[in-house]
């Protein structure tokens, strides 16, 4: 399960911060750095940093710039499509269809 999370978040976090702030130098995408922890047979803690001097101004915006919000947003977005992918693996183990 760690190796499929680890590998989702190696493809869907970089799309998922394009998504919301322009990337111009690829710094910001380069500075990020996570950590996929099995927590026991079933469970698994990610463990996300970013190291950009910019990624607060980006995230919270300043006086001349609006909020990005990709951290928060992504988090959220990775956290639920890797919830949804493992109870779509899980029931396709049980042979169910599992819950919509």
């Amino acid at each position: 399960m760690a190796g499929a999370v680890k590998r989702y978040m190696e493809i869907e976090l970089p799309r998922q911060i394009r998504r919301k702030v322009e990337e111009d130098t690829g710094q910001l995408l380069d500075s990020i750095r996570y950590v996929v922890k099995r927590d026991g047979e079933d469970s698994v803690t990610v463990s996300m940093t970013i190291s950009a001097p910019y990624t607060r101004f980006l995230e919270y915006g300043t006086q001349y710039m609006p909020p990005k919000r990709f951290v928060k947003n992504t988090r959220q977005n990775v956290k639920r499509n890797i919830r949804r992918g493992l109870e779509a693996a899980f029931f396709a183990v049980l042979g169910g269809e599992g819950e919509q």
